[in-house]
C-alpha cells in the first residue's frame, strides 16, 4: 500500500557480493572513468576502497589519494530517507575506521587496525543505496573519480 513504509529485504553477504560484483562489472572498471550517475560514482568509490583495503592491504593508502572517494560515500550514504539511525552510525564508523587505519599507515608504516569489515559495511549500504535508488541520478556535472 504505502511503499515507503515496506521493509527492504535484507540480503546475505553472498548476495551483497554477487550484486557488488555484477553492478562493477556494469558500470565498468571504476579506476579511470568519468562517472555520470550517483549510483556509479558510489560503485566506483566503493570499489576503489575494497581494491585498497582488501586486495592491496593500504599499502597505496594517502588521505590526498583516496579523499573524494570518501567524500562521495559521506555525502550519498549519509541518507536518513534510505537507512536507520543504526545504519547511518555504522556508515560514520566505517568511514572513520577507514580514515583512522589509513592516517595510522600514513604515520606509523602499519596500523592495528583491520579495514576490511568497514569497507563491506560501505559496500553493503553501498548496494542498500542502489536498491533504494535504481534510477540512474545524473551527477551534477561529470565527475571524474579516477585512481593513479
Amino acid at each position: 500500500m504505502f511503499s515507503f513504509l515496506k521493509k527492504r529485504k535484507v540480503l546475505t553477504s553472498e548476495e551483497y557480493q554477487e550484486r557488488y560484483l555484477s553492478l562493477r562489472k556494469e558500470m565498468a572498471e571504476p579506476f579511470l572513468e568519468h562517472t555520470t550517475s550517483i549510483q556509479q560514482k558510489l560503485i566506483s568509490s566503493v570499489s576503489v576502497l575494497d581494491k585498497e583495503w582488501n586486495h592491496n592491504g593500504g599499502v597505496n593508502w594517502s588521505r590526498d589519494g583516496f579523499e573524494e572517494y570518501i567524500e562521495a560515500l559521506n555525502e550519498h550514504l549519509l541518507d536518513s530517507a534510505v537507512f536507520t539511525e543504526k545504519e547511518l552510525k555504522e556508515i560514520e564508523w566505517a568511514i572513520r575506521e577507514i580514515e583512522t587505519c589509513g592516517r595510522e599507515l600514513e604515520e606509523n608504516g602499519e596500523s592495528s587496525r583491520n579495514a576490511e569489515s568497514a569497507v563491506y559495511i560501505l559496500r553493503d549500504r553501498t548496494i542498500d543505496w542502489i536498491r533504494k535508488n535504481p534510477t540512474p541520478q545524473p551527477t551534477e556535472e561529470e565527475d571524474y573519480l579516477g585512481h593513479f
